[in-house]
């Protein structure tokens, strides 16, 4: 699957990235609030976006596993900068 931008695969792009982002994840935090995750790469490099239905949080310092880390740990890292 290619890197589509406006319907047009941009390789610049896919060449640049340092393997595929993962899958987006879900979670519920310590007072029940739903969080997804989804990792996001770029020519700045990547990050992970936290949102839930009032916040986003942003970290770009993050294990290559993140998405198999338990609710908890995952929770931990969003607060990371």
């Amino acid at each position: 699957m290619g890197v589509l931008t406006r319907g047009v695969v941009n390789t610049e792009f896919a060449r640049a990235r340092q393997g595929p982002a993962r899958p987006a994840r879900t979670f519920d935090d310590g007072a029940g609030c739903e969080w997804r995750v989804t990792e996001h790469v770029a020519a700045s490099g990547r990050s992970l976006v936290f949102m839930s239905a009032s916040a986003m949080r942003r970290v770009s310092n993050y294990p290559d596993d993140w998405w198999l880390l338990p609710e908890r740990e995952l929770e931990a890292l969003s607060w990371r900068r």
